[in-house]
């Protein structure tokens, strides 16, 4: 999935999805599609959608995993297809993992353009791996021109590397 070595079958999949993230609407729709693409039917999965306040948007609604069937994936696409529209405020990164890891996923998909703002980029790395404790892998996806924002890329590989997952970026 988007060159992420993952064979985990329960996915959360968290989505930044702040003002910044207008201006990559196209990469971000087009890695969902991606990632979608790749659901079997003995998969689970859950989109949560985050930006300032926290606000939350998720697919399905229910915000809980549910199984990858033909409707599920088909809803999903509809879900992310509008989800540009309702891009605004802040990154509330760190309260959406810690949502994310409620979930007890075997496996988190962080997409994201920016370095968090609830909390330093260390701190959140520290709390958010005592909290999964190595039960959940945690990939990390960089949306955008993320080659120019070390702080963001350095904040997404570390929390990948300490957390079993791969690091990948999505510029174009």
């Amino acid at each position: 999935i988007l060159g992420i070595g993952t064979n985990k079958k329960n996915i959360v999949i968290v989505v930044d999805m702040s003002g910044s993230m207008k201006e990559h609407r196209s990469k971000v729709e087009q890695a969902l599609s991606e990632i979608l693409d790749q659901m079997k039917n003995d998969n689970r999965f859950v989109i949560i959608g985050y930006r300032g306040g926290p606000t939350y948007e998720t697919f399905p609604r229910s915000g809980r995993m549910e199984s990858a069937s033909q409707g599920m994936v088909s809803g999903a696409r509809s879900f992310v297809s509008g989800m540009s529209r309702r891009f605004g405020g802040g990154t509330p990164t760190q309260n959406a993992m810690v949502r994310a890891l409620n979930l007890k996923p075997e496996a988190i998909i962080l997409l994201s353009d920016g370095a968090p703002d609830d909390g330093t980029p260390g701190s959140i790395i520290n709390n958010i791996t005592r909290r999964n404790r190595g039960r959940t892998e945690i990939h990390t996806v960089a949306i955008g021109d993320y080659t120019q924002d070390k702080g963001l890329t350095l904040f997404l590989q570390e929390l990948a590397n300490q957390n079993r997952g791969d690091f990948v970026g999505r510029a174009r």
